[in-house]
């Protein structure tokens, strides 16, 4: 029902920089108005774009299971990201609001390859993918003796 008030439309299809044409009409107890139309010029926002991931800084090799993931994208700034260890977990995932900082947590060492996907108010980028080796850091230990006590290891 209308009161006097702004009426928000927004465009179905909204993918494309085009003129865009609005028809109104109004309707009351009295009657009918004549068919009115306005035209706007509509430029779509670019759409998202992952050009590719950086685990680790590039490094071939890095030495814990939690490592940073940087993002190369374009203009545009991503809204959500997702990352996983297969296209299907990825595809399956939940998507993560965007934010600085990224990591990901592998759950195990080896030779892995993480895919990435990112995306906006507009659309999805296609996914890309870097591979990296994942180590355990060294574990060391360090036992006291006290020299009045024979200890055996």
């Amino acid at each position: 029902m209308y009161n006097g008030n702004q009426i928000q439309y927004t465009f179905e299809e909204y993918t494309t920089s085009e003129a865009k044409i609005v028809y109104v009409k109004l309707k009351n107890i009295h009657g009918e108005s004549n068919i009115e139309y306005d035209s706007i010029n509509y430029i779509a926002p670019d759409p998202i774009s992952l050009t590719s991931i950086t685990l680790a800084g590039g490094v071939s090799t890095y030495d814990g299971l939690t490592i940073p993931v940087e993002f190369s994208v374009g203009i545009e700034t991503p809204s959500h990201y997702r990352l996983a260890e297969s296209t299907e977990s990825l595809s399956l995932g939940s998507w993560i609001a965007w934010t600085t900082n990224i990591t990901y947590e592998f759950k195990t060492a080896g030779e892995k390859i993480l895919y990435a996907q990112v995306k906006n108010e507009v659309s999805e980028s296609s996914v890309v993918s870097d591979s990296i080796t994942i180590t355990l850091p060294a574990i060391s230990a360090i036992i006291g003796m006290n020299s009045t006590a024979n200890y055996q290891l």
